[in-house]
């Protein structure tokens, strides 16, 4: 029926500016492929102004396997259901799938470790990788980042019951937990000069520095002032200090050579423009 419509108008056309029939019907061939041919028939829609797109449906048909770090509240976290964690990663994916229109694999996010989810990637064996990851140039080899979707620093939670840790110099010496290869393992062991206790599991960190077994915990600050936040019986407290924002630059990882890559960028920055990502920070973080 749409075809037929267009056809007419192409017809119409031809009478007004005295075409030839033929070289309408072949304009109008050249047209219809480029539909067929453009990625998921996407739609496109341009605001008042023209100059903002926005990408409809998109990806329709198209089964994402989503890889999820989860042990990085509040980005991404298991609360109750293994296959549906929750976090703003999470939220930033809901609102790019109602834009793009893509379904996730099994219906499903899948549980993983960071290493496991960018082996995963390299082997083309999932489509994307969330949960609280920050950009490193290092992984681009073998992956591609997004966009920012959000942007932070490290700091450091310390136990006020304990040892007395008040400023990063007094960090020095001391005993400090951090994920095993991330951006607060190496700042803390080429800027502080602390020792470092690896933690693969952010709470069991936690728990130690409330036991007063380490000094400190520098991670990812959101993460931290969250914990804090939903944990008061830790008694834990988070510093002023934020530091290395170079590092804390957080985004969505997807395959090398992704076909979805430059669709998620313009979707997100239309979830930017319209405050959409906004509205998610102010969900999920203090500040």
């Amino acid at each position: 029926m749409r075809q037929q419509s267009l056809l007419c108008k192409c017809l119409g056309l031809a009478k007004v500016i005295r075409l030839n029939i033929g070289t309408v019907i072949a304009l109008l061939m050249v047209g219809l492929s480029c539909a067929v041919c453009s990625p998921a028939n996407a739609i496109i829609r341009l605001d008042q102004k023209g100059d903002h797109v926005e990408y409809l449906q998109a990806l329709k048909g198209v089964k994402l396997k989503i890889m999820v770090e989860t042990n990085n509240a509040p980005f991404a976290f298991l609360e109750g259901n293994f296959a549906r964690p929750i976090g703003y990663d999470i939220d930033v994916i809901y609102a790019l799938q109602r834009r793009l229109s893509f379904e996730l694999e099994e219906n499903r996010f899948f549980p993983t470790s960071t290493e496991n989810g960018f082996k995963m990637l390299e082997l083309k064996e999932a489509d994307i990788l969330i949960g609280g990851i920050t950009y490193d140039e290092k992984r681009l080899n073998k992956s591609e980042a997004s966009k920012v979707i959000f942007s932070s620093g490290l700091s450091y939670i310390y136990s006020p019951n304990t040892k007395k840790i008040d400023s990063l110099a007094s960090l020095k010496g001391s005993l400090v937990g951090v994920k095993p290869n991330s951006p607060a393992e190496d700042y803390v062991n080429r800027v502080l000069g602390g020792k470092t206790i690896l933690f693969h599991n952010s709470v069991l960190a936690f728990y130690e520095l409330a036991q007063g077994k380490i000094d400190a915990v520098v991670a990812d600050r959101p993460s931290l002032l969250y914990f804090a936040k939903t944990m008061p019986i830790f008694h834990l407290a988070v510093s002023d200090d934020i530091f290395d924002i170079y590092s804390g630059q957080f985004v969505i990882y997807l395959q090398k050579n992704s076909p979805y890559t430059e669709i998620i960028n313009k979707t997100l920055n239309s979830l930017e423009a319209d405050g959409t990502l906004y509205k998610l920070r102010k969900k999920w973080f203090s500040e």
